[in-house]
């Protein structure tokens, strides 16, 4: 049997009593669980994040978990990914959402490299949306880059993994004072230096701009130096990088 069989039987196993879900195949796997492709006998096709038993031992995880469904759970903008379901299935939490097809845009770019410009344009722009709904009602994701924005069947993007997300009005911290999370080279600066109370939408719209000069560039980013930190090493145009 091979480790995908092994890994296939074991989530059928999990989610044996979950009736209204048949499994169709895993779409990723991790330290932290599974993403899997499901079918709802309702509503058809779904995607569904299924967290190891394991991680309840750190409440942190849970919270986090929770809140991601919770949060997501309010979207109806078309450039945000919609949670539909959430639960417990043999002691294991998941998370059922939108099924992406399209993949993501960090798939994209390893598969054809630079977009166009206007294509750049138009997906940042879908990007930027999206954000603005979120932020409207008190959002900030924290952790966008080109593999947290999936495309649909009809090619649309959309924002997705708010596992980090923070309403503003919420004075719980799931992180401790000083410390940074999201990811280094998409950080703004007071993300990444730490200062939790300085962190809003204008550090999403930072990360969408360094995501805007990857669609664009390809360049390279480091991946533990701020983009911005690049920036002042090495200030390059973009019209020398071969824009095509």
């Amino acid at each position: 049997m091979t480790d995908e069989s092994r890994a296939l039987q074991e989530v059928r196993r999990i989610l044996a009593p979950l009736e209204a879900y048949s499994i169709e195949r895993i779409l990723g796997v991790g330290g932290a669980g599974y993403v899997l492709q499901v079918r709802h006998r309702l509503f058809g096709l779904r995607s569904m994040k299924l967290l190891h038993a394991g991680y309840l031992k750190d409440q942190s995880v849970r919270k986090r978990f929770d809140a991601e469904a919770l949060i997501m759970n309010r979207f109806t903008h078309p450039n945000l990914v919609k949670v539909h379901d959430m639960g417990e299935v043999n002691g294991c939490p998941y998370i059922v959402m939108d099924l992406l097809p399209g993949g993501s845009l960090d798939d994209h770019l390893e598969t054809f490299g630079m977009m166009p410009p206007k294509q750049s344009v138009r997906v940042a722009v879908a990007m930027l949306r999206g954000l603005q709904a979120a932020h409207e009602d008190g959002i900030v994701h924290r952790d966008i880059k080109p593999q947290n924005v999936l495309f649909d069947a009809d090619g649309t993007p959309k924002v997705t993994d708010f596992g980090i997300a923070r309403l503003e009005e919420d004075v719980t911290r799931l992180t401790r004072e000083g410390w940074t999370v999201g990811t280094p080279a998409y950080m703004a600066p007071e993300q990444l230096y730490g200062h939790d109370e300085l962190v809003g939408s204008a550090t999403d719209v930072h990360a969408v701009g360094v995501t805007l000069y990857q669609m664009l560039t390809r360049g390279p980013l480091g991946k533990k130096m701020a983009f911005h930190r690049q920036l002042e090493e090495d200030p390059g145009r973009l019209d020398a990088r071969r824009i095509p």
